[in-house]
């Protein structure tokens, strides 16, 4: 099952640090869930000035439907960009994870855990 954290900065937090300290959270994970696919992708804006960074997106998928984190690792890792200044939003797929159970085809949690929109299967 496929699971994407979007996160962006909300504190005056250098984005190196925080890009530094997301690569260090992703070989964490790697090394939690070494059979799951692990993404860290920078998101970033063009501006007339040069491309600004935005946030980031990590994906994580794991082996014939499995889940790569359990839910409190994933809420730690929740709990953590919080407290570094990010604004996480999780998409999951419906059967993920029991964090939220009414979980349409794509539900999407913020850092205050609502669910603030989702999509379903148009086919």
């Amino acid at each position: 099952m496929q699971v994407a954290i979007r996160c962006h900065p909300y504190a005056p937090v250098a984005s190196d640090e925080l890009e530094d300290w997301l690569a260090r959270e992703v070989d964490r994970i790697r090394a939690a869930a070494p059979d799951a696919t692990v993404r860290l992708m920078r998101l970033s804006q063009p501006l007339s000035a040069g491309r600004v960074a935005v946030g980031w997106l990590i994906e994580l998928e794991g082996l014939c439907g499995e889940v790569a984190l359990t839910d409190l690792q994933l809420d730690a890792v929740l709990r953590d960009m919080r407290l570094l200044g990010l604004q996480p939003t999780l998409l999951a797929l419906n059967g993920v994870s029991s964090l939220e159970p009414e979980r349409h085809e794509l539900g999407m949690r913020t850092d205050s855990d609502k669910r603030v929109g989702h999509a379903r299967d148009a086919g």
